[in-house]
């Protein structure tokens, strides 16, 4: 990993002109085959931590609530309980402890027979829009 790394080079396009090579030692170039495992490695962490939380919960089971992850999306169905800061305090932590960070103003949350005044205080705590049905996700409507 660190030989892949130390040697590649990447140049950027001008009006279709590449430019001066510049020497990358971070990071996985874009497009690089790996980058999608090395994501499926990490985005595991965060199912582990929900799926082991005691109150972030299945909507209609008395169990872990399911995180649906394709690409670079996460979906989490989660029943919207008076504990939404432990929901976001494991988002919070997984960003911290991976480096990714958590884009909160461009993820939307999606509820289903939520009271208003409730609806507020979970928006203002993940700090997210609220978004309904019909949308359109990975190119397909829902």
């Amino acid at each position: 990993m660190a030989q892949i790394l130390a040697t590649s080079r990447s140049a950027v396009l001008v009006n279709g002109c590449p430019g001066p090579w510049i020497n990358c030692k971070r990071g996985l170039r874009q497009g690089d085959a790996l980058s999608p495992y090395l994501f499926l490695l990490v985005a595991d962490v965060l199912q582990c931590l929900i799926k082991d939380s005691d109150t972030v919960r299945h909507p209609l089971a008395d169990a872990p609530c399911p995180v649906l992850q394709y690409a670079y999306d996460t979906l989490i169905v989660w029943a919207a309980t008076d504990d939404v800061l432990s929901l976001r305090s494991i988002l919070d932590f997984f960003s911290e402890a991976t480096g990714l960070k958590i884009n909160y103003h461009k993820s939307t949350a999606v509820p289903m027979h939520i009271p208003a005044p409730k609806l507020r205080r979970l928006l203002k705590i993940l700090q997210c829009q609220q978004a309904g049905f019909p949308q359109v996700y990975l190119g397909l409507p829902l």
